[in-house]
């Protein structure tokens, strides 16, 4: 049974009067901000200096690198010791990563160094923020859970662009010094936010049935698989989207408040999304929105390199960031629904670690086709692997389906079963 006090009748669960899930959405609004005012902010440092493009690429490779290492580690430790230490460690380390950015960021190996501290501390707190929303509360509600969990996410990287945009004015470049020390006061108050955080009640494991499998063995979960692929696309276009578009709008000469605004209706679309979250997967099912969702961000994220009038750009990034706003809250309530209690940690960071792999990969094969290509190519090659990601979930959940019709229970899953 999932924990948290919770009755199991969804209409007598008062979500919004919980103290742990205030405390996790504050958090998650502090750490989106400052991590993602830090990450837009070193493109900005890097073209500033005169740096190559191709430097955005190595310094999304040095914020995955630590994450993809040590990811699965911190899961198995945050199901053993709980979520609060992870996300009081995790915020410790951005708030180090901001104060490195304002002392060593005019340097590429500052700049690397502070990227790879960023990127360890955030995986951290997402390991914390979804181990949280993975186990408190009914499991009947956990679509919610995550809809306004991942609402408030977007909330913070909404408010961000509009900070580099106060910062930036009329401007090609913001003051990049500021933008450091705003980001780096607002860590400090994610940390704050981490201290008094409850862990989840953690299940004590007796005998050898009780202990946690292989991780191996959690890749046999039918429908897993096709998940994580997911999950690593999806917020690898997220996160092209957020390192390009200021490279985008160097290219065109577009102002960097005005890329600034462009992300914004990027972030505020995918809260409202989010927002509507609930009534969509009511109306049209997990399937066919996830899927659905997926095709036209593939779409969307093909056609924003194209020439076309500064509105229809940002129609244009407004519809992706609205359908890649629904598939992140669609996949984490998937994953959780085929992951036994025990282990959801662990799941959740094998997924970001995934996801740190996809930012190691994809960006470096982006950096190589924007040399090659120009930037057009980054931007159509996420296009196609979102169309890639589109099949992959319709089998997946075809798969599932048949299998539901013909009440055959997958044995390598129950090996994993644990009472919920």
């Amino acid at each position: 049974m999932d924990t948290g006090g919770a009755t199991n009748h969804q209409s007598k669960y008062r979500l919004f009067s919980q103290g742990w899930f205030w405390l996790l959405v504050a958090h998650a609004v502090l750490s989106q901000m400052a991590t993602l005012l830090l990450r837009v902010n070193t493109s900005y440092r890097a073209i500033e200096i005169d740096l190559d493009p191709s430097w955005l690429a190595i310094f999304s490779v040095a914020y995955s690198v630590f994450p993809l290492i040590f990811g699965v580690v911190t899961g198995r430790a945050t199901d053993r010791y709980g979520e609060q230490p992870t996300l009081v460690v995790g915020s410790t380390l951005v708030l180090a990563a901001g104060i490195g950015f304002i002392v060593l960021g005019s340097s590429v190996p500052g700049l690397l160094v502070c990227n790879t501290l960023l990127g360890f501390g955030h995986v951290l707190g997402m390991v914390g923020e979804q181990s949280l929303a993975s186990k408190w509360g009914p499991s009947e509600q956990r679509d919610r859970i995550f809809g306004y969990y991942t609402m408030f996410v977007s909330m913070g990287q909404a408010l961000s662009p509009f900070l580099i945009g106060a910062v930036g004015g009329n401007a090609i470049i913001p003051d990049t010094h500021a933008i450091f020390l705003g980001a780096t006061a607002i860590s400090v108050l994610s940390l704050l936010v981490a201290l008094p955080v409850k862990s989840s009640p953690r299940v004590v494991h007796s005998g050898a049935a009780g202990k946690p499998g292989t991780i191996l063995s959690l890749f046999k979960i039918q429908g897993m698989v096709a998940a994580m692929f997911a999950s690593i696309i999806v917020l690898s276009a997220m996160d092209l989207l957020l390192v390009y578009m200021p490279a985008l709008g160097t290219e065109r000469n577009i102002e960097s408040a005005t890329i600034s605004m462009l992300l914004s209706l990027r972030a505020v679309s995918s809260m409202l999304s989010r927002f509507s979250f609930h009534a969509l997967i009511q109306r049209f099912g997990r399937p066919y929105l996830m899927v659905g969702s997926i095709t036209i961000a593939a779409i969307s994220v093909s056609i924003l390199p194209l020439e076309m009038p500064l509105w229809g750009l940002g129609v244009t990034i407004t519809i992706a960031g609205f359908v890649l706003g629904l598939c992140l809250p669609l996949i984490l309530a998937w994953m959780t629904e085929i992951t036994p209690f025990p282990v959801r940690s662990t799941i959740v960071s094998l997924r970001l670690s995934g996801n740190r792999l996809g930012q190691i990969f994809i960006p470096t094969v982006a950096g190589t086709v924007a040399t090659w290509v120009g930037l057009a190519g980054v931007f159509w090659s996420t296009g196609l692997a979102l169309a890639l990601v589109a099949l992959t979930t319709a089998r997946a959940f075809m798969k599932q389906a048949e299998s539901r019709n013909a009440n055959i229970e997958n044995p390598k899953s129950t090996a994993w079963r644990n009472e919920e």
